[in-house]
């Protein structure tokens, strides 16, 4: 198995790609397409992002993707261009879709991750290692 970057991108698009078309061939309605999104696409593909490097463009790319996909669910006739980012990205009782941003989430992932890293105690060079005797 080819462990490179590339490799974890490209499986990553494949996973994407299933959840696109189940989603795409889908009657459901637009709440429902929406908490398929959140609850499983979404973290499908938040949990590799932990670690793997995929540019910021496919991500934007991919949350496109899923724009798109509930901007047919909800049936607007000029896809997700026809409505404004914000509405789509807001909760539903500020008159929004309630769809989480996959961009936004991996961005607060990393942040959140990072800032566990340095506060951990263990992680720290010995030297920096305070003792009490």
């Amino acid at each position: 198995m080819n462990g490179s970057w590339e490799a974890q991108i490209e499986e990553m698009q494949k996973k994407h790609a299933a959840n696109l078309e189940a989603l795409n061939k889908t009657k459901a309605p637009l709440k429902q397409v929406v908490m398929a999104i959140n609850t499983k696409a979404i973290p499908q593909m938040l949990y590799p992002l932990q670690v793997a490097v995929v540019p910021i463009s496919t991500t934007k790319k991919w949350d496109s993707e899923l724009k798109a996909t509930v901007a047919k669910a909800a049936g607007m006739a000029a896809g997700a261009a026809g409505c404004p980012t914000a509405s789509f990205t807001l909760p539903c009782e500020d008159l929004g879709m309630g769809l989480s941003s996959l961009l936004t989430l991996s961005d607060q992932q990393r942040v959140k991750l990072d800032l566990l890293a340095r506060n951990d105690s263990s992680l720290k060079p010995k030297a920096e290692a305070t003792t009490t005797d």
